[in-house]
This record gives structure tokens, sequence and C-alpha cells, in this order.
């Protein structure tokens, strides 16, 4: 459903609810005959507007063994099965709760081993990228000296092949 049909359908409701709010101090009026008969009419374009499908939800009965049988509920079978094995293991190892937030540039950068003075340019989202691109500097450092060192003790010299 499109941004624009579904605010439609909310302004619909929200001033349907309004309408039917003010019903019971205007039922008897002539006010509220023309209540009834615009609510009456906003809930017929209100039918007119394609309503957001449903989202079947699964259950899953998950058996722990400290605390008895759990009832998880999720969008697909497969996520309800997913986060009963996360319950049990939580369970298990007596983890009360999992709290993920997303890692911060610096600390991106520390874990891939750039220098706390390197500077980076660009957006935060730019910044993310270069780091996710790029190459652990100290590995990459590490790959290339046992690289030199293994041709310098072998003696290794380039080989001409004929094409």
């Amino acid at each position: 459903m499109g941004t624009e049909v579904k605010l439609k359908r909310e302004a619909i409701e929200r001033r349907i609810a309004e309408l039917e709010g003010k019903m019971p101090d205007i039922q008897a009026s002539k006010e509220g005959a023309e209540a009834r008969a615009t609510i009456r009419r906003l809930k017929a374009r209100l039918k007119t507007y394609p309503q957001e499908p449903k989202k079947r939800i699964y259950k899953v009965k998950a058996r722990f063994i400290f605390d008895g049988v759990f009832e998880i509920r999720a969008h697909t079978r497969k996520e309800a099965v997913q986060m009963a094995k996360i319950k049990r293991f939580m369970a298990l190892y007596g983890i009360v709760d999992i709290k993920m937030r997303m890692l911060r540039i610096p600390e991106l950068k520390r874990i891939m081993g750039f220098p706390p003075d390197y500077v980076l340019v660009g957006t935060q989202a730019d910044q993310k990228k270069f780091i996710g691109n790029a190459v652990e500097v100290n590995m990459a450092r590490v790959l290339c000296e046992a690289l030199c060192a293994r041709l310098i003790e072998g003696d290794w010299r380039p080989i001409q092949i004929a094409a």
C-alpha cells in the first residue's frame, strides 16, 4: 500500500473517531443527524481505499528446563523457531537480556587497526563504507613483511614465461 493512500486512510479513520467521540453529546440534535450522515459517507469512502494486509503471527511453544513452557510469536515459522533457540540458549547460560547497538566510527576504526589520529572525510555512511572496505592495517603489514622475508630467504627471482 502506498504512503499517500495510507495517510488518506488514517486521516479518514481519525475523522470518524472524532465524530463518533462527539456523538453522545449531540445524539438527539440536528448536528447529530449530520454527524451520522458524515460518518456513513466517510465509512463508504474508507472502503474504496485498500486495507493493509494483516500479517500472520506464528506461535511456537518452547519448552525450557528452568522455567517451563513459553509461547513465542513471530511473523514466520522460521523466525519463531530461531527465536526459541535463542531463548533456550539464554536460559541455559543465564542471560537475561541481549542489547545491541551500532558501533560508532571511532570504535570501528580501532577494530580495523587505524591509528587514533587517522581522519576520514565524508558523511557517517561514507566513513562506515570506507572502514568496511578497508583491509585491517596491521594484518596487511604482517602479511607483506612475511611474504618479503620468505622471498628474500628463498632468493626468489621472477620467472619469464614464454607466451
